[in-house]
């Protein structure tokens, strides 16, 4: 009876400790956050040190065969789907991070500056505006795309941080489609990159509030 009794004790006490830490391949470990995807940061590293960012340009790219399948949408629609894009993404950063946060930008590396490198991938927007004004295209469920961002030392160029989220395409409801227009599904986009920025600095305010290991 005894040896039973310790036995689930023991077994009691491991099930209580922490499980393995999920590290990626290049050191980084995942941190809790709120969103599907995840909080990567580089143990030790401090944060507390950072007023300043500089914000990489964007890269956009859609998922694959996203063009193949929609033959209607011409080659400036997608460009110009890729640089609104892109702007929406720099203007919801800044609101986030400039306006909110309290960063300011930089122009140059510096002890208290951090790196930020943004990629959207996987961008899948269901109904495309056509050039074409007679076609009108309906979509049974939201955008999607896929946004990371990797967080560099300005001064040493070492990754200490990412942020990944996956977005969108929920379905809109049982039987239900939406028509797509170039302001709905920009709202939308905008919508994601929105949650994105708000993430970074969330992980941002927890990643200076915590003591390094």
């Amino acid at each position: 009876m005894l040896l039973g009794t310790i036995g689930a004790f023991a077994l009691t006490g491991c099930r209580n400790l922490p499980g393995p830490r999920e590290t990626t391949p290049d050191g980084l470990e995942r941190v809790p956050s709120r969103r599907a995807g995840g909080v990567f940061r580089l143990p030790g590293a401090p944060f507390t040190q950072y007023k300043r960012l500089i914000l990489e340009p964007v890269t956009v790219s859609f998922v694959d065969k996203w063009q193949k399948n929609h033959p209607e949408i011409s080659d400036r629609e997608v460009r110009r789907i890729t640089e609104e894009t892109a702007k929406m993404f720099r203007e919801e950063f800044e609101r986030e991070l400039i306006k909110s946060a309290k960063y300011s930008f930089a122009d140059d590396p510096g002890a208290d500056v951090l790196i930020v490198a943004p990629t959207i991938t996987d961008l899948d927007i269901p109904a495309p505006w056509s050039d074409n004004m007679d076609l009108h295209t309906m979509a049974p469920r939201s955008i999607s795309l896929h946004a990371t961002g990797e967080l560099r030392d300005a001064a040493s160029g070492t990754l200490v941080g990412r942020v990944d989220m996956f977005a969108g395409g929920q379905q809109y409801g049982l039987h239900e489609f939406r028509e797509g227009t170039r302001t709905s599904n920009a709202f939308e986009i905008r919508n994601h990159v929105r949650e994105w920025s708000r993430l970074l600095r969330e992980a941002l305010n927890v990643a200076k509030t915590e003591r390094p290991r």
